[in-house]
């Protein structure tokens, strides 16, 4: 199984699992335990440290960045880690049940490899091995390692030349409270990535090399049997939507709390960009060989018909000469073909529900479009003439 093998080589995703039977329960007690941590580190630094109050020291009573952080973000990110080998199993496994792709024929002594062609090969045996990498784990440390880092010699310098004082940087034991919680952050963020980027390679692979079985003209998913696979893409999507809600949220608090004016830092525009660049590459990467081979199946069919048509258009002209009385029953079986053939052109070729792409787009947009109103309301407010 995915889980086991994913389990051997990522340790913490193996605790959760044994932990916490949903990624709603792990979620639940990500979000209290880093509000617990922050809100009782709040109350011991205002309480017993006379220096925090030379500058403006950020609470859980004053910081609403921190209550997005540790209530919202931190969650969020510890449901997707611990969801990501169960979202993208059943993913694949709805494919197989909706007979759009085929189990392979078992064959004796044989061992499946990622290159392998066809249908020689579970897509859930190919996942399994790519996955099944210790290499990743130890990738998913250095992330962890550089953000520790990161947010001790970039980030705290620079908030503390802002003049503010989180309760994280008051003393050393505070800060090492802090560069944990940022490392395990970091590393599950790091391996939640990869196991994103490990698993589009193959389904791309797959797919690329794979023969569909099936393109439902009519399918319940809205995706021709697909849909899954579209939803997927838009979770995990909803993911970066996320850094661009945290984009706007800092746009915002000047403007809420201080009556000053929008942040439109060069740190916030980076978030905004990475949010414009991410939500599309991770919809498209994921659903476009998916897409691809959807559209080679329809094409194929097409052809067919178009032979089909042709041979009987050839027919019919050599009918209106030789043999005139059977040419109406030549036109008839041309007219059904060409309905048929007019049909074949409605399989989808996107394997994404229109209704449910709509409200993930709808989502998507609000970041940028709460990010632009702001900027032109400020542009007004502050135009010199």
């Amino acid at each position: 199984m995915l889980f086991e093998r994913v389990g051997r080589v990522d340790p913490l995703y193996a605790v959760l699992r044994r932990l916490f039977r949903t990624p709603l329960r792990a979620a639940l007690a990500a979000g209290v335990v880093h509000v617990g941590i922050w809100v009782i580190l709040c109350i011991v630094v205002q309480v017993g440290y006379q220096q925090a109050q030379t500058q403006r020291l950020l609470t859980f009573m004053n910081d609403p960045f921190g209550w997005f952080q540790w209530a919202v973000v931190a969650p969020v990110v510890w449901f997707y880690y611990r969801w990501s080998c169960e979202g993208i199993l059943s993913t694949i496994q709805r494919l197989y049940r909706n007979q759009v792709i085929a189990w392979p024929a078992p064959e004796k002594n044989s061992q499946p490899t990622i290159a392998s062609s066809g249908q020689e090969t579970s897509l859930i045996a190919m996942l399994d091995m790519a996955l099944d990498r210790s290499v990743w784990t130890w990738l998913a440390v250095g992330v962890a390692v550089v953000a520790v880092a990161a947010q001790y010699w970039a980030v705290r310098p620079t908030e503390l030349e802002a003049g503010l004082l989180p309760v994280w940087y008051v003393t050393r034991w505070s800060i090492l409270v802090l560069e944990p919680m940022t490392g395990t952050g970091a590393y599950i963020v790091g391996q939640f990535t990869i196991r994103v980027l490990v698993s589009a390679v193959v389904l791309g692979r797959f797919f690329r090399r794979s023969e569909l079985r099936q393109v439902f003209l009519v399918h319940p998913d809205g995706g021709g049997g697909f849909g899954a696979l579209g939803r997927l893409a838009m979770r995990i999507a909803l993911l970066a939507v996320l850094i661009g809600f945290w984009a706007a949220g800092i746009t915002l608090v000047p403007v809420l709390f201080v009556g000053g004016r929008p942040n439109f830092s060069v740190a916030v525009l980076s978030l905004y960009m990475a949010y414009v660049v991410l939500v599309p590459s991770i919809l498209f990467t994921t659903v476009w060989p998916a897409h691809m081979a959807m559209k080679r199946f329809k094409q194929r069919r097409l052809q067919v018909l178009s032979l089909e048509i042709q041979g009987l258009l050839d027919s019919l002209l050599e009918q209106v000469i030789a043999k005139p009385k059977t040419t109406a029953e030549t036109i008839g079986k041309l007219d059904k073909l060409r309905e048929l053939y007019v049909i074949t052109t409605e399989i989808p070729e996107w394997p994404i529900s229109l209704p449910e792409f709509k409200r993930f787009s709808g989502i998507a947009l609000l970041p940028i479009l709460t990010g632009s109103i702001s900027f032109v309301i400020d542009l007004v407010k502050n135009w010199p003439f």
